[in-house]
């Protein structure tokens, strides 16, 4: 009886999460994003000077302070199939990679982007302006990757990283812009 009585408290905390992430994942859906001017783009670690793309698609992977950002740089050669495929498609769909670091994890970053060979460009965000600008991104890491359209709303949320589905539910958006 005992055990019924955790499974019933474990089955609300669950159901209680799950309504909370529902209930931002509907909140966050077509709010706009605002890009900060300030964002340093970042070429394999080293400056450059690219500016976010006016693609009519853009998926935003935003990575904010919380946590090891050289350590996710580590893992962004997952990212390289989306990579791919923007550049196949041209100039109707970028991906936006924003790191926010702290302060202490900066130099961090820059020699960890010169290591991994990534063969796209990154935004620097060394004020946490992304996150002023757009304070509506709720904290849950799992609405920190996004598509917009083209004028910069949410349209899907989530990673399509190791999740097909959510991929293909991706490529069927920027497919319906290219159609026209």
């Amino acid at each position: 009886m005992r055990n019924i009585g955790y499974i019933f408290i474990l089955m609300i905390l669950f159901s209680c999460n799950f309504t909370s992430f529902e209930k931002q994942l509907t909140n966050f859906a077509g709010t706009e994003i605002i890009f900060p001017d300030s964002l340093q783009a970042s070429f394999k670690g080293l400056d450059t000077m690219i500016c976010i793309s006016d693609a009519p698609m853009k998926m935003v992977v935003w990575y904010d302070s919380v946590g090891c950002s050289s350590c996710r740089i580590q893992h962004i050669h997952e990212w390289n199939e989306i990579v791919f495929y923007a550049n196949k498609i041209g100039d109707v769909f970028d991906p936006v990679f924003i790191f926010s670091p702290k302060a202490s994890d900066l130099h961090g970053i820059r020699i960890a982007l010169r290591t991994v060979g990534f063969e796209y460009p990154v935004y620097i965000d060394n004020g946490n302006f992304f996150s002023k600008n757009n304070p509506h991104i709720p904290s849950n890491k799992r609405m920190h990757t996004f598509l917009l359209d083209e004028n910069n709303k949410v349209v899907l949320v989530g990673s399509p990283v190791r999740n097909e589905p959510l991929w293909e539910l991706y490529k069927e958006q920027i497919q319906l812009k290219i159609k026209h």
